[in-house]
């Protein structure tokens, strides 16, 4: 007898989150994998934390190279797709003594295109995965809508979904470039304007992760390296959570001006439910300090936050439990074969 796993997978620019149906969460790793060329063909090395640690290392080997094949959402290299996601699978069925069959939800975002959409669904088709569902982000988030509608907001490492999400699908939704990612390189371009300083990108992550407050009462103080470019030598700084908040503030108020923007294309007969149900803020992003407070004093709506990077797919496994929901929230009538 054939085994079935339901599982939903969020491979996402930063972070790939599988979750399995009656375990829960069972992946959550940096989307990196590190490989070696042999004979022109890629060769796992490592995957997600492992991956990362290779990468973050000094003495990091020369001959491996590291790959996010994921970025602004989208699939940029499918062959590492393919590596990673394998690795990741093997982990979670290798336990099992009959291979199953698996069931896939998989989370995208809802502003990719046709060949966006089938680069996903070619990932997994290139790995046996017979049985995969596409299913847009704030819809993943929004699968406990049965009336009125859901104002959602999912704010990635790559891109930021932001929907209207109805019972029966997006009534109105877009998909901007305001992500982690930009957030991060915001932090590293004002250390090197306003100190003369370059540091690395990890840190820049590790400044967002750790020092991001949109509060004008909070100013801690974090001391860093980074290379003086006038001298060429390392020198150590204090940078303010002062410092933070005037690199990714901008970003932030990008974010507020195209909620706005998609506010006021609203359909009339939901406002009500918005001002009712207000703003549900997905992603890492959504856990940097005040940044509640700071949309819902610009606003005048209520936000609610979910930071846990894995909350999108635990939300979505509801879904295996209601195929006919599913189906027709993304616009398909009767289920797939």
């Amino acid at each position: 007898m054939c085994t079935k796993l339901n599982l939903i997978v969020d491979m996402g620019t930063s972070n790939t989150v599988i979750v399995e149906r009656k375990q829960g969460r069972v992946v959550e790793e940096p989307t990196l994998i590190a490989v070696k060329k042999v004979g022109g063909k890629m060769k796992t090395v490592a995957v997600g934390r492992e991956a990362y640690k290779m990468k973050t290392r000094r003495n990091k080997p020369q001959d491996v190279y590291y790959i996010y094949p994921v970025k602004d959402g989208n699939v940029v290299n499918q062959e590492a797709a393919v590596l990673l996601l394998k690795a990741f699978l093997e982990r979670i069925t290798k336990p099992m003594f009959i291979r199953p069959q698996l069931d896939v939800i998989c989370v995208v975002s809802c502003g990719l295109h046709t060949t966006e959409r089938l680069e996903f669904e070619n990932v997994f088709y290139r790995l046996g995965v017979k049985s995969v569902t596409l299913l847009e982000a704030p819809i993943a988030a929004a699968a406990h809508v049965v009336a009125g509608c859901s104002f959602v907001v999912v704010m990635g490492g790559g891109v930021t979904d932001i929907a209207i999400v109805r019972e029966n699908g997006i009534a109105t939704g877009c998909s901007i470039s305001i992500s982690g990612a930009k957030m991060t390189e915001a932090i590293y371009e004002y250390i090197y304007r306003h100190y003369n300083v370059t540091i690395s990108q990890a840190r820049a992550e590790q400044l967002l992760n750790e020092r991001s407050t949109l509060s004008e009462r909070e100013n801690g103080i974090t001391q860093i390296s980074g290379k003086d470019m006038a001298s060429g030598e390392y020198k150590k700084l204090e940078i303010s959570s002062q410092d933070i908040r005037n690199a990714i503030l901008p970003i932030v108020d990008a974010l507020l001006d195209s909620i706005i923007a998609m506010s006021k294309i609203c359909p009339d007969y939901l406002e009500d439910s918005i001002q009712h149900g207000g703003i549900q803020l997905y992603g890492g992003l959504a856990g940097i300090h005040y940044l509640d407070n700071y949309l819902m004093d610009k606003l005048n709506l209520k936000v609610d936050v979910h930071p846990d990077v894995s909350s999108v797919a635990v939300g979505a496994t509801t879904f295996f439990d209601d195929k006919a929901k599913l189906y027709r929230m993304i616009g398909l009538h009767g289920e797939q074969q």
